[in-house]
């Protein structure tokens, strides 16, 4: 991890100060990944924490969603709710939501007129590769390019602990995703 100095600006919206609690900034975009920088902010909206991502590359929705395409694409930039969710293996990760892009909490709170469209269990978990997610975020402390030239990140289950460390005990978190500005 390293040191961090930088911050960002809250906004107060309907009285309540609300500070993007992640901000993922997809810095190299490939047809087998997309690797990123996540930076968390503390609760007045200071650099807490910067870590590294691997998700899967940019694949649009065939039926014209705004999401990607379900289980081969990460989702598209935009601002997204962010709340805690136990995975069914005991793993206490984060979901991504924002009905307006098309990503959903759940696969039943998508509308009838979306299925097919909508994403659902947008997480923030444990992985290494792009292979280990399915629209997922993978962080870690660093990247690095394995022996058989797939990119990774390293440490993520470390990463995760980080991240919990940062936003636990948290509420109304939101994530904002990006594409660096040198990619167009």
């Amino acid at each position: 991890m390293q040191p961090v100095t930088e911050s960002k600006q809250a906004s107060v919206v309907a009285g309540l100060k609300v500070v993007i609690a992640l901000r993922l900034t997809r810095q190299l975009i490939t047809s087998a990944c997309c690797r990123g920088l996540l930076e968390a902010f503390d609760a007045e909206g200071d650099l807490a924490l910067r870590l590294y991502t691997i998700e899967k590359p940019w694949i649009p929705n065939s039926l014209g969603g705004r999401a990607g395409e379900p289980f081969k694409s990460c989702i598209g930039p935009g601002t997204y709710a962010l709340a805690p969710y136990v995975r069914p293996n005991g793993d206490k990760v984060w979901v991504l939501s924002n009905p307006d892009l098309d990503v959903f909490e759940l696969d039943t709170d998508i509308p009838p007129e979306r299925i097919g469209n909508g994403r659902f269990l947008i997480l923030i978990h444990a992985g290494n590769r792009a292979r280990d997610v399915v629209g997922c975020i993978a962080p870690g402390r660093n990247w690095r390019t394995a022996s058989d030239g797939t990119a990774i990140v390293t440490s993520s289950r470390d990463a995760m602990r980080d991240l919990h460390g940062a936003l636990d005990g948290r509420r109304k978190l939101e994530i904002e995703i990006q594409i660096a500005a040198n990619d167009t």
